[in-house]
């Protein structure tokens, strides 16, 4: 008997032991040292959003607002929450660890967390064998792609709540005649998914829009083959009775405060245009990364290039179709609800992947359905990332149909046969260098270090570019937002996925037209009338900032540079921008200050063309004064009040390419004191 006993516990521990190596092998380029997860832009981001909840906690900060531009409210519906980090991250923040300790040690606790209830899913929730339970725990958690996007871009690792949202609604199905553990479960069901919507958006976006297509797919499959669905539905109602009430009251409360941050934002913004959708195509599905060890180098030479790599190893898909073939070949086809179940998970998946694909070189995909009629579209642009959400639901389709016709996968009941086929799907998830990285403890401790405490008065601040600083823009204005996180207090300075309104003039640090918009934005809000400092990283240094002071420098001409980024039909070959008949030049989105002006514009075939002058993107437009030759045009108008993202239109109406060579813009009266 207690050999039983033992040989029990064995068989229980021994998978959490395997899990523990699974966990050590994937993070081995992570553990003991100070490597960091992502970069020092979008991985800083990330980690200092996810600070803003400990921070709130302490009080320091409020619930819907941030350190970074200031003095704007409800900053962070600019970006994802990161709720589910923060409640993690503070309790390793509580313990004594610093910023950057804590949020590695979120991410990881969060996989293991991920991994051991994948498992507890498919083993304790659904009761399937341990050999489909393990191959759908290596094809969701350790994959490469995982590996590179998953900690690439930290948010997505939001995916690791996916399984608690499914064990919450396998309980609910198991425990359906039980009340009381049946109202448990539905409400861990509502609290997991909304835990999830806090977190991590595009992972919300991804789960409710597969659950709607399952649910559809699920009522025209029981519906096709006569199953009695409006008794279902009736019997589901009358169990319910008073409870739906309740729940439906659970759901509105806590959706509220999510309403309330993000739909201003996404009313202000309107979300990405589709031409801004990130579409994978057909050879994506493979797409594993080229870190990937054993198809890496054939993912390179077959010349695979997608926005992200969000793809499946061809082992994943030979059992995803394999499993599903032999399930509607036994004996256990559809015949009952659950079984239904199966085949509609199944043909979601399907489905969700041809959403997401691009189907032709010219941007044609059925995700064009979804952009026009599903809440929320508007806001995601990397839509492959739906491919890396679907590794969940794939890896339990694989367990669901390999588990019912487990007898008809000859072998598979001998350990050898499984373990091998179980190796062989670990090997081929590898990634060379490990999970992504691309920044450390030491350096961001340094930079920090560096920096100065501000004088008492400053309320704000701002930071002035760094000599040789070829970075990009995200990571300076994130040098800023650390600087404000560590001394608790707020920056005009900001990187997110939204911005507010007038700001987008200050994300260029260190450009001709950064100071006007610095000026453009303390001018616009009467927060800003003291305490304004600037930082400035050569010196070390804070200093007062005199708006005054630069009034004479922010009249200065301006010579617009065509470098292609604000063009919707043409080229810029060496400086001059052609535009072809009906093309149309935008720009140059520069800060302007109340006074006269002029715009001269060079080039050649300018005759035919059409001319309008706005500021914000067209809401407001000048009446100009024009005279225009062939060669040149010369354009006069008045500025009443500062604006930002002034562009002068051009548009080619005659049926010869135009080339613009110069665009000036001058000041012929200073409207300021």
């Amino acid at each position: 008997m207690q050999m039983n006993n033992l040989k029990k516990t064995v068989i229980h521990i021994l998978p959490f032991f395997a899990i523990a190596f699974f966990e050590m092998f994937f993070f081995r380029n992570m553990l003991g040292n100070d490597k960091l997860f992502s970069d020092s832009a979008d991985g800083r981001l990330t980690m200092l959003l996810t600070e803003h909840w400990f921070r709130f906690f302490c009080g320091k900060e409020r619930f819907a607002d941030t350190l970074m531009f200031f003095p704007a409210k409800g900053t962070m519906g600019y970006s994802d929450m990161f709720l589910g980090y923060g409640l993690v991250h503070s309790i390793f923040r509580a313990i004594g660890l610093d910023v950057y300790q804590a949020f590695k040690c979120t991410l990881i606790a969060l996989h293991i967390f991920g991994s051991v209830t994948m498992f507890l899913l498919c083993r304790r929730e659904l009761k399937l064998p341990l050999f489909w339970s393990f191959l759908a725990l290596l094809s969701f958690s350790y994959s490469s792609v995982f590996a590179d996007i998953g900690f690439g871009h930290t948010q997505l690792s939001t995916v690791n709540f996916m399984p608690l949202f499914a064990i919450s609604f396998a309980r609910i199905v198991r425990f359906w005649e039980n009340r009381k553990k049946r109202n448990a479960s539905i409400t861990a069901f509502i609290l997991s998914y909304f835990l999830i919507l806090y977190t991590g958006w595009y992972i919300a976006f991804f789960a409710a829009l597969f659950c709607l297509v399952l649910v559809i797919t699920y009522i025209a499959q029981i519906h096709s083959i006569k199953l009695p669905i409006k008794e279902k539905a009736h019997k589901i109602l009358l169990d319910l009775r008073w409870d739906a009430i309740l729940f439906v009251l659970l759901t509105v409360a806590l959706f509220i405060p999510f309403c309330c941050i993000y739909l201003p934002v996404l009313k202000a913004g309107g979300g990405y245009g589709y031409e801004w959708q990130s579409l994978p195509d057909i050879a994506g599905l493979i797409n594993v990364t080229e870190r990937n060890m054993i198809f890496g180098k054939i993912i390179r030479r077959l010349g695979i290039r997608n926005f992200e790599a969000t793809g499946f190893p061809v082992i994943v898909l030979i059992f995803f179709f394999g499993s599903f073939r032999l399930f509607e070949k036994t004996k256990a086809t559809v015949k009952d609800y659950e079984n239904a179940f199966v085949k509609s998970f199944f043909t979601s998946i399907i489905v969700c992947i041809l959403l997401c694909l691009k189907l032709s070189d010219g941007g044609l995909s059925l995700w064009m359905l979804v952009y026009k009629f599903i809440p929320g579209a508007k806001s995601i642009r990397g839509i492959g990332r739906f491919l890396f959400f679907l590794s969940f639901p794939i890896s339990l389709s694989i367990a669901l149909c390999g588990s019912i016709c487990h007898g008809n996968f000859r072998g598979l009941k001998k350990t050898a046969p499984s373990l091998s086929i179980l190796v062989l799907l670990f090997i081929s998830q590898i990634t060379r260098g490990g999970v992504g990285t691309g920044w450390n403890r030491n350096s961001a401790l340094r930079f920090r270090e560096e920096v100065p405490e501000p004088p008492k008065d400053a309320r704000t601040f701002f930071i002035l570019p760094k000599e040789g600083d070829s970075r990009d823009n995200a990571f300076k204005q994130l040098d800023a937002y650390d600087i404000a996180c560590l001394y608790d207090i707020p920056t005009l300075n900001g990187y997110s996925g939204n911005e507010p309104r007038n700001w987008h003039g200050i994300w260029n640090v260190g450009s001709n037209d950064y100071e006007r918009a610095l000026f453009f934005w303390i001018l616009a809000n009467d927060e800003l009338d003291d305490g304004v400092y600037s930082y400035d990283p050569n010196k070390k240094l804070w200093e007062a900032y005199n708006p005054k002071g630069v009034i004479k420098e922010l009249y200065a001409p301006r010579v617009y540079s065509f470098t292609g980024n604000n063009i919707k039909a043409g080229y810029d070959v060496d400086g001059n921008r052609f535009l072809e008949p009906n093309g149309r030049s935008y720009g140059p989105y520069w800060t302007v200050l109340p006074g006269s002006y002029k715009v001269i514009i060079e080039g050649d075939g300018l005759y035919q063309a059409q001319i309008e002058v706005y500021s914000h993107f067209g809401e407001v437009q000048y009446p100009f004064t024009s005279n225009i030759s062939d060669t040149k045009i010369e354009l006069k108008f008045s500025i009443p009040k500062a604006t930002s993202n002034f562009e002068v239109l051009v548009k080619n109406e005659s049926e010869k390419i135009m080339t613009l060579s110069s665009f000036v813009l001058t000041t012929e009266k200073e409207g300021l004191p």
